[in-house]
């Protein structure tokens, strides 16, 4: 059988899967937990890169990862 190439190794299903896990957050939420998630930046270097103060990158981390738990009921790190 053929592989399908519309979506390879199923990429696109991931980045939807992890959009609509991700929309209970605000845009500057999203925007941390992706960058230390999945960049590997810690929240210093997020701060240092979004000019803010890191008590309130590591507030909004930790405020993002609380709704992710409580709405999809999620393990995270």
């Amino acid at each position: 059988m053929p592989e399908d190439l519309s979506d390879p190794g199923g990429i696109l299903s991931e980045t939807v899967r992890l959009r609509e896990l991700l929309s209970p957050l605000s845009a500057g939420q999203r925007e941390i937990v992706i960058l230390h998630t999945y960049t590997g930046l810690s929240l210093k270097e997020i701060a240092g890169l979004q000019r803010l103060p890191a008590s309130t990158v590591r507030s909004r981390y930790a405020k993002a990862l609380k709704l992710l738990r409580e709405t999809e009921g999620l393990l995270c790190p």
